[in-house]
Protein backbone atom coordinates (compact mmCIF):
# COMPACT_ATOMS: atom_id res chain seq x y z
CA UNK A 1 0.00 0.00 0.00
CA UNK A 2 1.43 3.51 -1.16
CA UNK A 3 1.63 6.58 1.67
CA UNK A 4 -1.80 8.00 2.58
CA UNK A 5 -2.55 11.22 1.37
CA UNK A 6 -2.90 13.07 4.48
CA UNK A 7 -1.46 12.76 7.81
CA UNK A 8 -2.66 14.42 11.85
CA UNK A 9 0.40 15.00 13.63
CA UNK A 10 -0.91 16.22 17.25
CA UNK A 11 1.73 18.15 19.70
CA UNK A 12 1.87 19.14 23.38
CA UNK A 13 3.10 18.44 26.48
CA UNK A 14 1.91 19.79 30.18
CA UNK A 15 -1.81 19.45 30.34
CA UNK A 16 -1.71 18.11 26.58
CA UNK A 17 -2.57 14.12 27.26
CA UNK A 18 -6.04 14.83 28.41
CA UNK A 19 -6.28 16.57 25.36
CA UNK A 20 -5.47 13.91 23.26
CA UNK A 21 -8.38 11.71 24.87
CA UNK A 22 -10.91 14.32 24.87
CA UNK A 23 -9.99 15.06 20.75
CA UNK A 24 -9.59 11.48 19.56
CA UNK A 25 -12.35 10.50 21.61
CA UNK A 26 -14.68 12.82 19.52
CA UNK A 27 -13.10 12.08 15.72
CA UNK A 28 -15.06 9.61 13.68
CA UNK A 29 -13.56 5.54 13.53
CA UNK A 30 -13.24 6.00 9.90
CA UNK A 31 -10.71 8.92 9.77
CA UNK A 32 -9.46 9.57 6.60
CA UNK A 33 -5.44 10.06 7.92
CA UNK A 34 -3.70 8.01 10.45
CA UNK A 35 -2.70 10.34 13.75
CA UNK A 36 1.10 10.44 14.90
CA UNK A 37 0.99 11.92 18.38
CA UNK A 38 4.44 13.53 19.93
CA UNK A 39 3.63 14.20 23.89
CA UNK A 40 6.52 15.33 26.22
CA UNK A 41 5.64 12.23 28.17
CA UNK A 42 8.63 10.14 30.37
CA UNK A 43 9.93 6.77 29.05
CA UNK A 44 7.49 4.97 31.26
CA UNK A 45 4.18 6.25 30.52
CA UNK A 46 4.27 6.05 26.94
CA UNK A 47 2.54 1.96 27.63
CA UNK A 48 0.13 2.92 29.84
CA UNK A 49 -0.86 6.16 28.42
CA UNK A 50 -2.19 3.80 25.39
CA UNK A 51 -3.99 1.54 27.58
CA UNK A 52 -5.37 4.60 29.14
CA UNK A 53 -6.83 5.50 25.68
CA UNK A 54 -7.65 2.36 24.10
CA UNK A 55 -11.25 1.69 24.69
CA UNK A 56 -11.96 5.79 25.01
CA UNK A 57 -11.24 6.24 21.52
CA UNK A 58 -13.04 4.35 18.51
CA UNK A 59 -9.77 3.17 16.63
CA UNK A 60 -6.41 1.33 17.40
CA UNK A 61 -3.76 3.06 19.79
CA UNK A 62 -0.72 1.75 19.61
CA UNK A 63 3.22 2.84 20.57
CA UNK A 64 5.06 3.73 17.37
CA UNK A 65 7.37 1.11 15.82
CA UNK A 66 10.02 2.10 13.89
CA UNK A 67 9.45 1.39 9.85
CA UNK A 68 6.05 1.18 10.33
CA UNK A 69 3.77 2.45 7.44
CA UNK A 70 0.87 4.26 9.53
CA UNK A 71 -2.35 3.00 8.42
CA UNK A 72 -5.64 5.52 7.99
CA UNK A 73 -7.73 5.54 11.56
CA UNK A 74 -5.03 4.22 13.80
CA UNK A 75 -2.93 6.44 16.48
CA UNK A 76 0.89 5.86 17.21
CA UNK A 77 2.09 7.67 19.72
CA UNK A 78 5.85 8.82 19.85
CA UNK A 79 7.60 6.53 22.49
CA UNK A 80 9.61 9.13 25.03
CA UNK A 81 13.62 9.38 24.86
CA UNK A 82 12.91 8.98 21.16
CA UNK A 83 11.95 11.08 18.15
CA UNK A 84 8.75 10.49 16.28
CA UNK A 85 9.31 11.37 12.78
CA UNK A 86 8.51 10.12 9.20
CA UNK A 87 10.40 9.24 6.66
CA UNK A 88 9.97 10.80 2.71
CA UNK A 89 8.80 7.04 1.57
CA UNK A 90 5.91 7.89 4.50
CA UNK A 91 7.01 5.55 7.10
CA UNK A 92 7.28 6.41 10.55
CA UNK A 93 11.00 6.92 12.08
CA UNK A 94 12.75 6.96 15.57
CA UNK A 95 15.66 7.84 16.19
CA UNK A 96 17.52 9.55 19.43
CA UNK A 97 19.04 12.23 17.31
CA UNK A 98 19.06 15.01 17.39
CA UNK A 99 20.21 14.75 20.50
CA UNK A 100 20.62 18.41 21.27
CA UNK A 101 16.62 18.75 21.00
CA UNK A 102 15.57 18.83 24.80
CA UNK A 103 12.45 17.02 24.68
CA UNK A 104 12.22 13.66 23.10
CA UNK A 105 9.83 12.91 21.48
CA UNK A 106 10.21 16.63 19.91
CA UNK A 107 7.18 17.70 18.48
CA UNK A 108 9.40 20.05 16.13
CA UNK A 109 11.06 16.78 14.17
CA UNK A 110 7.40 15.00 14.00
CA UNK A 111 5.77 18.32 12.47
CA UNK A 112 9.03 18.96 10.40
CA UNK A 113 9.39 15.40 9.16
CA UNK A 114 5.70 14.93 8.53
CA UNK A 115 5.20 18.41 6.21
CA UNK A 116 8.64 17.15 4.22
CA UNK A 117 6.92 13.81 3.57
CA UNK A 118 3.26 14.84 3.11
CA UNK A 119 3.60 18.57 2.39
CA UNK A 120 -0.02 19.94 2.03
CA UNK A 121 -1.75 17.11 3.51
CA UNK A 122 -0.24 17.78 6.81
CA UNK A 123 -2.89 18.79 9.38
CA UNK A 124 -1.08 19.68 12.89
CA UNK A 125 -2.38 20.47 15.97
CA UNK A 126 -0.85 22.34 18.65
CA UNK A 127 -1.91 21.21 22.32
CA UNK A 128 -1.00 22.48 25.97
CA UNK A 129 2.28 23.13 27.35
CA UNK A 130 4.75 25.42 28.73
CA UNK A 131 7.62 27.82 25.99
CA UNK A 132 10.70 26.32 28.12
CA UNK A 133 12.69 25.41 25.00
CA UNK A 134 9.47 26.83 22.36
CA UNK A 135 9.52 23.11 21.04
CA UNK A 136 6.15 23.31 18.25
CA UNK A 137 7.28 26.70 16.91
CA UNK A 138 9.31 25.69 13.92
CA UNK A 139 7.52 22.67 12.96
CA UNK A 140 4.34 24.48 12.87
CA UNK A 141 5.96 26.95 10.64
CA UNK A 142 7.81 24.03 8.16
CA UNK A 143 4.05 22.72 7.82
CA UNK A 144 2.67 26.12 7.09
CA UNK A 145 5.35 26.78 4.06
CA UNK A 146 4.35 22.82 2.89
CA UNK A 147 0.98 23.98 2.19
CA UNK A 148 -0.76 22.48 5.20
CA UNK A 149 -2.81 23.44 8.32
CA UNK A 150 -1.51 24.20 11.91
CA UNK A 151 -4.61 24.18 14.34
CA UNK A 152 -3.90 25.76 17.47
CA UNK A 153 -5.31 25.52 21.10
CA UNK A 154 -6.31 28.83 22.81
CA UNK A 155 -8.36 27.99 25.28
CA UNK A 156 -9.37 30.29 28.20
CA UNK A 157 -10.69 27.21 30.33
CA UNK A 158 -6.77 25.43 29.78
CA UNK A 159 -3.67 26.02 31.58
CA UNK A 160 -0.33 25.69 30.14
CA UNK A 161 -1.11 27.82 27.16
CA UNK A 162 2.48 28.65 26.53
CA UNK A 163 3.28 26.44 23.75
CA UNK A 164 0.42 27.32 21.68
CA UNK A 165 0.84 30.93 22.35
CA UNK A 166 3.76 30.88 21.02
CA UNK A 167 2.85 29.07 17.75
CA UNK A 168 0.35 31.60 17.48
CA UNK A 169 3.08 34.72 18.18
CA UNK A 170 5.06 33.13 15.77
CA UNK A 171 2.17 33.91 13.14
CA UNK A 172 2.25 29.75 12.47
CA UNK A 173 -1.29 29.12 13.35
CA UNK A 174 -3.93 28.65 10.52
CA UNK A 175 -6.67 28.22 12.72
CA UNK A 176 -7.23 28.85 16.77
CA UNK A 177 -9.56 27.42 17.96
CA UNK A 178 -11.41 26.32 21.82
CA UNK A 179 -11.35 22.75 23.24
CA UNK A 180 -15.17 22.19 22.25
CA UNK A 181 -14.21 23.32 18.71
CA UNK A 182 -11.50 21.21 18.12
CA UNK A 183 -12.26 18.28 16.91
CA UNK A 184 -14.62 19.84 14.41
CA UNK A 185 -11.97 21.78 12.90
CA UNK A 186 -9.59 19.16 12.63
CA UNK A 187 -12.52 17.17 10.95
CA UNK A 188 -13.06 19.84 8.54
CA UNK A 189 -9.12 20.28 7.63
CA UNK A 190 -8.90 16.52 6.93
CA UNK A 191 -11.95 16.98 4.79
CA UNK A 192 -10.51 20.02 3.06
CA UNK A 193 -8.72 19.36 -0.50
Amino acid sequence: MGKVGKVLCIGGSTGAPTMVSELLSRLPADLCAPVLVALHLPETVGRSFVRCLTGRVPFPVRVAENGVRPEPASVYLGPGGMHIGVSPAGRIVLSPKPAELHFKPSIDVLFYTAARSFGSGVVAVVLTGLTAKKDAVEGARAVRRAGGQVIVLDDPASRFLGMPKAVIEAGAATRVVDAKHLAPAVQEALASG
